[in-house]
């Protein structure tokens, strides 16, 4: 575990690897919380924490170059027309521990007005109840789209569909991501992209440049406690509390859908925006570039060895082996929720489409345990009441018999499947180098 780093035989020419920007903020703060946990417990005043260079992952842009006829062929293998789009996803089918794929459908859905969309699904499924879930979840929520299971893990089945793809997404919303590579991968391969604002994706793809971020949203550090409390009793086991915060993660649906409908509608944009990307993957991410960056670390490492560079152990003990989730991991979205957040209801839903949302297998799992009936229904009357918009603040004071936590906590979910849509949209954090 991260946090028993303090206690180990560590100095400060050692050092822990971290793929993205925000991964080095969690773990950074994990580190300093056990430290000052040490200290306050121990009377510990020596705890020499490692270096935190941040090192991105990397592919073989080779092996993502196609040659000439070969996009054709493969379009031909899946049965792809000419005239087709295909968005394409590749990575792990979970919804509860990678990418929840409702988000992903609707706004597809809605983008794909006047288009015909074929969405590629490249990879596996741990079970086969999930993907009789997917099948019935993509009919239910992206009727429109017509979808094509690629078998991830068979290599000339996902190198066809790389190969096919005229737009990739990943709308990531889970905790455990922690860098990201498959939108890696997409630039290498020539394709524009539409992913989240999230994590290492922040750093990775350049919003206007080589695709869109779409802004996400989640609760403020020190929330949810009560799914800390759950796991540290053993109630919940790291996929159910996974399972659990991912559903209170939530995308903004309409961005993610005019993003998909600019480029739907755009083959040049697409085109210019693939050889951005894929020249970025060259110039960053290739690992020939990569290796570089571990060579420097190496060598900043032997002279700091040589000259025995003491540090100073940071104040500020709490727990850390139970941080709470939206505290550790509060870099990751592009903004959390406070008062100041503005909702409304979704187009187009009313009481009959709230209802068959939540009552989505993939979302009512977890919506059952941080989202009460009870609440959900009184949170809709509101907005109906004294809608069509309201601050977080004013609905909060509209329901005054409901503790606050929990009106954050259902609107969190509610927000995640597009009941509600955050109003005051923010900008995707320009954390990304235009270089």
């Amino acid at each position: 575990m991260l946090s028993s780093m303090p206690l180990s035989p560590l100095e400060h020419w050692d050092a822990v690897i971290c793929t993205s920007l925000a991964v080095h903020k969690s773990v950074d703060q994990l580190l300093k919380a056990q430290a000052a946990f040490l200290k306050a417990r121990l009377g510990a005043r020596r705890m020499p924490i490692p270096q935190l260079p941040v090192i991105p992952l990397g592919v073989n842009c080779a092996d993502f170059t196609f040659r000439e006829g070969e996009r054709q062929r493969a379009r031909q293998m899946l049965g792809i027309d000419d005239d087709e789009i295909v968005l394409l996803y590749v990575g792990r089918l979970s919804f509860h521990a990678k990418a929840h794929h409702v988000p992903m459908l609707l706004a597809a859905e809605q983008a794909s007005k006047g288009h015909k969309v074929v969405l590629v699904l490249a990879g596996w499924f741990s079970r086969d109840a999930t993907e009789e879930l997917y099948v019935r979840e993509c009919a239910q929520f992206g009727p429109s789209l017509r979808r094509i299971f690629v078998d991830g893990r068979k290599a000339k089945d996902l190198k066809a569909a790389w190969a096919a793809a005229d737009i990739f997404t990943s709308l990531a919303d889970n905790f455990q991501e922690t860098f990201g590579l498959t939108p890696v991968e997409a630039m290498a391969s020539g394709l524009p992209v539409v992913v989240s604002d999230w994590n290492g994706y922040k750093e990775t793809i350049r919003h206007g440049t080589d695709g869109f971020r779409v802004p996400t949203l989640t609760l403020p550090p020190g929330s949810a406690e009560f799914l800390v409390e759950r796991a540290d009793f053993g109630f919940d086991n790291y996929d159910t509390y996974t399972a659990l915060t991912s559903q209170m993660i939530a995308v903004d649906i309409p961005a993610a859908a005019t993003a998909y409908s600019t480029l739907f509608a755009n083959p040049d944009l697409r085109r210019q925006m693939g050889a951005a990307g894929q020249k970025r993957a060259r110039d960053h991410y290739d690992w020939s570039q990569i290796m570089k960056l571990y060579a420097q670390l190496w060598t900043e490492l032997g002279a700091r060895r040589r000259s025995k560079v003491e540090g100073t152990v940071p104040a500020g003990a709490i727990r850390p082996d139970r941080l709470n989730p939206f505290t550790m991991f509060n870099s990751y979205p592009t903004r959390t929720l406070d008062g100041a957040c503005v909702f409304a209801l979704g187009e187009g839903v009313d009481r009959k489409e709230v209802q068959r949302r939540l009552s989505a297998e993939s979302i009512a799992r977890a919506a059952q345990v941080v989202a009460r009936p009870q609440v959900v229904d009184e949170i809709v009357g509101t907005f109906e009441k004294h809608g069509p918009s309201l601050s977080m603040s004013d609905l909060i004071r509209h329901m005054p018999n409901v503790p606050g936590e929990s009106v954050e906590r259902t609107v969190m979910v509610l927000t995640k499947c597009g009941v509600l849509t955050l109003q005051s949209k923010p900008k995707a954090t320009p954390s990304a180098s235009k270089s």
